[in-house]
């Protein structure tokens, strides 16, 4: 439903006043973003940025080594000009983006300079090196944007260097294959720790960027782990060899001594997160056969997590995305379960009464926390 409806819309249900609709519908047009010239005006950019670097390209030998370098100085001194320039002026998003296209730019110098000069590359050893070049401009950032990128170059680039030695590479194999859940666990519980070290520091840019790598780490693993048996995957080996009581104590104490260090943090939902996927990779260690049945209440509990979170700092969107597929996800355990009575009409019958029922209850639970929100909301 576009503005225009939901206006028309409130006025009759007499939200708003006629005048007020009038009023906002003036408001809206005016301030209506011209997209069409703004697409034209893209498109003619990304046509001249195609054609510069076609141009280039076709004579890329031609073109003298000094040349190419000092273009390249040019480029990042205009860069570093335009950073300082834009936070002079008060430009934060401005400034952002340059510092971004700025450490873009040395990544393409180390590449260039690698190439004019022939010299070799082992690995990721050029993205290490200009993680380690550009780590100051992590301090410098006022957005996520560009410490999220670091922190993605870095890591990448730190674990394929480590991978070099045999003692890291045994380790993670041994790790994986011996439980591929329990590896998973272990690195976004890492993640949990390393970003609760990064809290310490007085830089918020930074925090929000390893916050959302976090976040994203969390609901992709969790996606992977309902969808997809690892054992089954040609990477991991499947020899079914527990762990044994000894890790899987230790790792419970060290989840239990993070939550009540963090008991007053904002890392609750996090460890509550981490918490619900150590259950389920235990239960996958110790009852192999339901990995099915627990992937499923992994999924559901970890919905359950972010219900409350949403719920509790009233974000009512959150909180309707968070029921819908906590309702999706009973709605897939039921054909999992009884998918084979699809086949009869009464099975039919039975499965859209079900349906019918989880749709009722999903709407009662929905309005009931949603009208909550609201209450907390105006209070």
């Amino acid at each position: 439903m576009n503005i225009y409806s939901k206006l028309s819309d409130w006025q009759k249900r007499g939200l708003i006043t006629a005048e007020q609709q009038q009023k906002i519908t003036d408001y809206e047009n005016n301030v209506r973003r011209p997209m069409l010239y703004h697409a034209l005006l893209f498109l003619s950019c990304f046509c001249i940025g195609i054609g510069v670097i076609a141009v280039i390209a076709a004579n890329w030998e031609a073109i003298p080594a000094a040349v190419k370098l000092g273009v390249d100085f040019a480029l990042l001194c205009t860069a570093a000009w335009g950073v300082w320039h834009s936070r002079r002026k008060g430009r934060n998003l401005a400034a952002e983006a340059l510092l971004t296209a700025f450490a873009l730019l040395v990544l393409g110098s180390i590449g260039l300079v690698g190439q004019i000069y022939h010299l070799p590359a082992h690995g990721l050893s050029a993205l290490l090196f200009w993680s380690v070049l550009t780590f100051p401009l992590l301090f410098l950032s006022s957005k996520p944007l560009f410490p999220g990128l670091w922190f993605i170059g870095f890591f990448l680039s730190l674990y394929d260097r480590l991978s070099d030695y045999r003692w890291f590479a045994d380790f993670i194999d041994q790790l994986f294959d011996r439980n591929a859940n329990f590896g998973i666990w272990s690195g976004l519980f890492a993640m949990l720790v390393f970003y609760r070290l990064l809290q310490m520091l007085p830089h918020p840019a930074i925090q929000k960027a390893w916050r959302h790598l976090t976040v994203f780490a969390f609901a992709f693993c969790a996606f992977v782990l309902d969808a997809f048996s690892l054992k089954d995957w040609s990477y991991f080996r499947t020899d079914n060899v527990s762990l044994g009581w000894t890790v899987w104590g230790l790792s419970a104490l060290a989840l239990a001594g993070f939550a009540f260090a963090c008991r007053k943090t904002s890392l609750r939902p996090g460890i509550a997160a981490a918490a619900v996927i150590f259950v389920y990779a235990f239960l996958t260690d110790m009852l192999p056969a339901w990995e099915d049945e627990t992937s499923a209440l992994m999924m559901i509990a970890l919905l359950s997590v972010a219900g409350i979170y949403t719920y509790r700092h009233n974000y009512p969107r959150l909180l309707n995305v968070s029921t819908v597929l906590i309702a999706l996800r009973f709605f897939g355990v039921y054909l999992e379960v009884f998918g084979s009575i699809l086949s009869t009409g009464m099975g039919l019958i039975v499965s859209g009464l079900a349906f019918a029922a989880i749709a009722v209850v999903w709407q009662k639970v929905r309005r009931r926390l949603l009208h909550n929100v609201g209450e907390k909301n105006h209070d």
